[in-house]
C-alpha cells in the first residue's frame, strides 16, 4: 500500500476484477481507479503525494519483465502511461522492474535502457501535468525515495556503493548533511521528511540517519526472521516486511513487534491491512493517526 493525504492506495478486486483502489481513511469509502489487464501479476509499487498516484504494476503473471508504470490524478480523474518495459516487436527491457516516487507533481523512477547486454538504468524524472524530463543519473541505480528536502538513491560504481542526491526542488545535485561516504552495501531505501534509511544489501542492518542531528544509527537484525526489505517510514517508526512477518521499529527506542499483515503509512497516519480469511480476497483495515501511536518502550536487559 502506499498512504498520503488521508488515503491508502493499493491493489483491489470488484466483481472479481483486479483493480487499483483508494480507501479513505476518514469515512472507509472504496472505490476503483483503474483495472489491470487480464492476466496481470498484481502491483510493484506505488507512491502517493497530494493530488498524484503513481504505480508500477505486472502486466503479466508469467514474467517480471512484462511491466508498466502508471499515473492517476485526484483532481481530473485521468490516468497516464508514465513508463513501460514493451519494446518494438514484443521484446522488453532488461533489468528490475522500477519503483516510483512522487512528489510535486513530479515523478522519478530507474528506467532500464536496452534489451541485451549488462543492465544500464537512467534514473528519469518527469513532470506529471507537462511531460517535461530530466535525466539524473546513469548507471547501476535502485530505485529513489524523498528523504527531507532530497531525492536519494543508491548507486554501485566499479563495486563501490554510493548514496547520490538531488535538491527536489530543483534538481540540482546535493550534499546531504550526515550522509556517510561509505554507505556500506546498499539493500532497500525509505524516506520521509525527517529521516533517511538503507538496508545492506543481505537485509541484517538498517541505517537511520535523523536530518535533525545529521547522525546515524544502526539497528542489527540477528534472528534470521526479521532481514530488512520493502521499508517504509511513518513518523518516527520503521515499518518493513521480511518475507515472514511484518515489523514495526521505534526509531526512538530501538523496540520493536511483529504484525501479521501488511503495514503501510506516513507522517500521519499508520494503516494496517490484515486477511481475514473470510474468503480468498477479502482484509480488514486498520488505521491510526501516527500521532497517536504510543512510543514502544526497550525491554529490560
Amino acid at each position: 500500500m502506499a498512504v498520503s493525504d488521508s488515503a491508502a492506495y493499493g491493489m483491489i478486486s470488484v466483481g472479481g476484477s483486479a483493480g487499483v483502489g483508494v480507501l479513505d481513511l476518514t469515512n472507509g469509502s472504496l472505490r476503483r481507479i483503474a483495472a489491470l489487464p487480464a492476466g496481470n501479476g498484481g502491483l510493484g509499487g506505488a507512491a502517493a503525494s497530494g493530488p498524484w498516484l503513481v504505480w508500477q504494476q505486472f502486466d503479466s503473471q508469467n514474467t517480471s519483465a512484462v511491466w508498466s508504470v502508471h499515473s492517476w490524478n485526484r483532481e481530473t480523474g485521468r490516468t497516464a502511461l508514465v513508463a513501460t518495459s514493451a519494446l518494438p516487436g514484443g521484446h522488453h527491457l532488461a533489468g528490475a522492474p522500477p519503483m516510483p516516487v512522487v512528489w510535486d507533481g513530479k515523478a522519478a523512477w530507474p528506467q532500464p535502457v536496452g534489451a541485451t547486454g549488462p543492465p544500464v538504468v537512467h534514473l528519469q524524472a518527469t513532470d506529471l501535468a507537462s511531460g517535461r524530463t530530466w535525466i539524473l543519473d546513469t548507471g547501476l541505480i535502485s530505485s529513489p525515495v524523498l528523504a527531507g528536502n532530497y531525492l536519494v538513491w543508491g548507486k554501485v560504481t566499479a563495486g563501490h556503493f554510493g548514496l547520490r542526491a538531488v535538491n527536489a526542488r530543483t534538481l540540482a545535485p546535493a550534499a546531504v548533511p550526515g550522509l556517510p561516504g561509505n554507505p556500506g552495501s546498499i539493500g532497500y531505501l525509505a524516506g520521509s521528511p525527517e529521516y533517511l534509511a538503507w538496508s545492506n544489501q543481505d537485509g541484517t542492518t538498517v541505517t537511520v540517519l535523523r536530518f535533525a542531528t545529521s547522525r546515524t544509527k544502526t539497528f542489527v537484525a540477528a534472528d534470521g526472521r526479521h532481514h530488512f526489505q520493502f521499508l517504509q517510514l511513518a513518523g518516527h517508526y520503521l515499518l518493513w516486511y521480511s518475507g515472514i512477518t511484518s515489523a514495526v521499529l521505534d526509531l526512538s527506542s530501538g523496540a520493536g513487534f511483529d504484525a501479521a499483515g501488511s503495514l503501510a503509512g506516513d507522517d500521519t497516519w499508520l494503516v494496517w491491512s490484515q486477511d481475514t480469511r473470510a474468503s480468498a480476497a477479502q482484509a480488514r483495515i486498520s488505521a491510526m493517526l501516527t500521532a497517536g501511536v504510543p512510543r514502544i518502550p526497550s525491554c529490560p536487559a
